[in-house]
């Protein structure tokens, strides 16, 4: 099953409390138009995409939490952020999530996969699973456990504490 939300008139300003997508085959996209909210999103399903597709729009979501699908033996549940979509809270427990060009305050990677395609993180802390950087900025990463894999971008302060840091490429200022 495959969902799309579209808000067609720009003058509306859609705000949604919480969502919880929950489904094997779901896949699920938001693409708002004008300023919107959303509080909490708990993805649980197939996939989730977050969009704001006009150059004007903005999309601002509190706090998203990126989980497993439904079948405990498929981890490929996905999040997709892209551009104009602001994420204060990104908590990825399971599955993977990538910033496709939107704005992140706070990525916590608790469990599978955080891929920084292009857009700005300003802090990632990385307690277990993975983290790849293939554009885009991160102000701090704090590597607590895990693997982290720059092939390109700027990390502006790395604090490292555990777990595996590989550089490929891309721009590393401030190692601790």
């Amino acid at each position: 099953m495959h969902y799309k939300h579209y808000e067609r008139n720009q003058n509306t300003n859609i705000n949604i409390n919480n969502v919880n997508l929950t489904g094997e085959n779901l896949k699920f996209e938001f693409d708002l138009k004008g300023t919107s909210s959303l509080g909490a999103i708990t993805n649980n399903a197939k996939q989730m995409n977050l969009r704001a597709t006009q150059s004007s729009s903005t999309l601002t979501v509190t706090t998203l939490n990126q989980n497993s699908s439904v079948t405990p033996q498929d981890n490929n549940a996905n999040t997709q952020i892209f551009q104009n979509v602001s994420v204060a809270t990104l908590n990825v427990n399971a599955g993977s999530a990538a910033n496709n060009g939107g704005t992140i305050t706070n990525a916590n990677i608790n469990g599978g996969e955080f891929r920084q395609a292009s857009g700005t993180t300003e802090t990632a802390t990385l307690n277990s699973g993975s983290l790849t950087q293939a554009n885009g900025s991160i102000t701090t990463l704090n590597q607590n456990a895990g693997s982290t894999i720059q092939q390109n971008g700027t990390i502006q302060n790395l604090n490292l504490s555990g777990g595996t840091f590989t550089h490929k490429g891309g721009t590393l200022s401030n190692v601790v």
